[in-house]
């Protein structure tokens, strides 16, 4: 889970209270490759109820998510479950202008029990009324001799 990810320790440290109190809307900004995903779904993980209460959306073949698949989700988020669901949009810069308007009703009208985690490479790549509704997290690359550290700790001899 969390604890098997190497993250900046303030990251860490924000990632963990949040998993005790998750807000109902989070973003993990960062470059390509850094783990946004990754993390995302540790938290999930520590949070939900059970695993299928975790849906993970994902831009299409033309790497877009589009407007039908907010509005599959609207419908299947509607429905009132136990305990937390959590919805992944993975790279919801991806979001067509279409999907980001039908996303933020989502938004707007939560569900109690519902939470949304996205990931995306830059804040500005998204509607400033859905950044105004959920709380960032920076991911940024750990200098090369943490890595190098962790690495030992985990391989000795390495």
């Amino acid at each position: 889970m969390l604890g098997n990810l190497l993250l900046h320790e303030s990251v860490a440290m924000s990632v963990n209270a949040l998993v005790a109190n998750p807000p109902q809307g989070l973003l993990f900004v960062g470059p390509e490759g850094i783990g946004k995903l990754s993390v995302a779904q540790a938290m999930a993980g520590q949070i939900a109820s059970h695993p299928t209460s975790i849906r993970i959306v994902s831009p299409d073949d033309k790497g877009t998510i589009a407007i039908e698949t907010i509005r599959e989700l609207y419908k299947t988020t509607r429905t009132k479950q136990e305990g937390q669901q959590i919805v992944i949009i993975e790279r919801a810069d991806r979001l067509s202008l279409e999907a980001e308007n039908a996303f933020l009703k989502l938004l707007e009208e939560p569900r109690a029990g519902l939470i949304f985690m996205l990931t995306a490479l830059q804040l500005e790549s998204l509607l400033p009324t859905i950044l105004s509704r959920v709380q960032h997290i920076s991911l940024q690359p750990l200098p090369d001799d943490t890595i190098r550290r962790f690495i030992v700790s985990k391989k000795p001899g390495i």
